[in-house]
């Protein structure tokens, strides 16, 4: 607790609910200036457990980890998942989702972030912003089929500070997730630097262009059926062409022609 610098001599929290260092008492900012809540308004996140009030949010750092073979939506996500290898722990990523119903008898999908052993699953969350998202983790912990264990940010903290150094390739607050090598576009031949392991052209301009018909362009496409069209007497298909088709797929043909 500490005062407020005014000098009303009101005693005020110490952190404001976004995690900054308070000053004022609500409404009393000088300047005229609104403080972000009227007077009488009561903060959502007002008498709720300290572990929903942390001041840090996890850094969302989304992309591939070579070092894990996939993607993760962020860094401390990531990091969980080497801890769990590092103890030797089986576990699969964001298995599948779970329809919740919440108090009001509306109805959400919930993906948990991880199965550990197939015998309870885990969330990885910061800090909780809004009421439902805490009503989504409550209806959580009572209606999916395993127990559900949630990892607020000072638990985060207090694993890193634990095992952090010991893991290797651990993420820590200011780490940059590794690039994938460069590779070279196999449609036209540059050097591109991949955000994707599976991509295999430097562009989506250039994946369109040559990704079907051994690299031709939409053009020579459009000018080879032309041909081909002029030298079948103004029809699409030649004889021998109707006669490797069946005669359904041909009326079908026919039929969106004279449409």
């Amino acid at each position: 607790m500490k005062t407020c610098i005014c000098g009303c001599g009101i005693a005020i929290q110490a952190l404001t609910s976004q995690g900054l260092p308070a000053k004022y008492a609500i409404g009393h900012a000088p300047g005229g200036v609104q403080s972000r809540f009227k007077p009488g308004q009561i903060p959502w996140n007002k008498g709720r457990p300290s572990e929903i009030r942390q001041p840090y949010a996890p850094p969302t750092k989304v992309g591939y980890r070579i070092d894990l073979g996939r993607s993760f939506r962020s860094s401390w996500e990531a990091n969980y998942a080497r801890y769990l290898l590092y103890t030797k722990n089986m576990f699969i990523y964001e298995p599948k989702a779970y329809l919740l119903t919440l108090p009001d008898k509306t109805q959400h999908y919930y993906r948990p972030d991880f199965i550990v052993n197939e015998s309870y699953f885990v969330e990885i969350k910061g800090i909780i912003r809004s009421d439902l998202t805490l009503a989504i983790l409550d209806a959580a912990t009572r209606q999916l089929p395993k127990p559900l264990r949630i990892l607020f940010a000072k638990d985060y903290y207090a694993l890193e500070k634990e095992v952090g150094k010991s893991i290797q390739n651990w993420e820590f607050r200011n780490d940059k997730i590794p690039p994938l090598p460069d590779r070279i576009c196999i449609g036209c031949g540059a050097t591109y630097k991949p955000t994707n392991p599976r991509r295999t052209y430097c562009s989506d301009k250039c994946a369109g262009r040559y990704r079907w018909r051994n690299g031709k362009t939409p053009e020579e496409r459009t000018k080879e059926a032309a041909a081909r069209r002029a030298k079948n007497g103004g029809e699409w298909f030649s004889h021998e062409s109707k006669l490797k088709i069946s005669a359904s797929q041909y009326a079908r043909h026919q039929c969106r022609r004279s449409e």
